[in-house]
């Protein structure tokens, strides 16, 4: 029985039948060589992949909130409506600012306007449906766009998005824009 190992980890064991195979097959410790490099980079670059996918997910969420960031619009926002326009659906975009937050951060402390902040995404995503995509345009203004095919969802969808943030004692202006896509080109 041989171990494989890669770092500190068993990968596995080649058995032999005939172990006077080794003494006559010098070969075969290059083939090793050869069995060992191929999976110690193929579990390098699993390691890699896995980092990469979280350092994605930090860098197109906002820490504070939990929603998108700006940084997510090109990659992950625009091939979404790309795909929902092509599907015909219709969308609204709500435009989303938290009144009065530059006196509540210097008044009641930066703390508390994070807490604020986290509160007033919270009830965005709430509000909205699945089919839905949110993230924060800049320090109190959050974005919100929400595919569906019925009209009248809309005003639920802003009625929610409102009585949430009226449940967590949040103020703010909430404008919205509706758009369709031309299926004929």
């Amino acid at each position: 029985v041989l171990p494989l190992h890669i770092r500190n980890l068993s990968a596995g064991y080649i058995v032999f039948y005939n172990p006077r195979f080794l003494v006559r097959e010098w070969r075969f410790y290059e083939f090793q060589d050869i069995v060992l490099h191929s999976l110690s980079e193929w579990d390098a670059n699993r390691r890699l992949m896995n980092s990469l996918e979280k350092l994605r997910e930090v860098y197109y969420k906002d820490l504070l909130t939990g929603v998108y960031s700006k940084t997510a619009i090109e990659p992950i926002l625009l091939p979404w409506m790309s795909g929902q326009m092509e599907a015909g659906r219709r969308m609204t975009i709500f435009f989303i600012d938290i009144d009065g937050f530059k006196q509540i951060n210097d008044s009641r402390g930066h703390a508390y306007g994070d807490y604020v902040l986290q509160n007033a995404a919270a009830c965005i995503r709430s509000g909205l449906p699945e089919s839905s995509f949110c993230y924060r345009y800049g320090g109190d203004e959050f974005v919100a766009i929400v595919s569906y095919t019925e009209k009248d969802s809309i005003p639920a969808f802003l009625d929610g998005i409102r009585e949430g943030l009226r449940e967590h004692h949040i103020m703010a202006s909430v404008g919205l824009s509706d758009f369709t896509s031309d299926s004929s080109g």
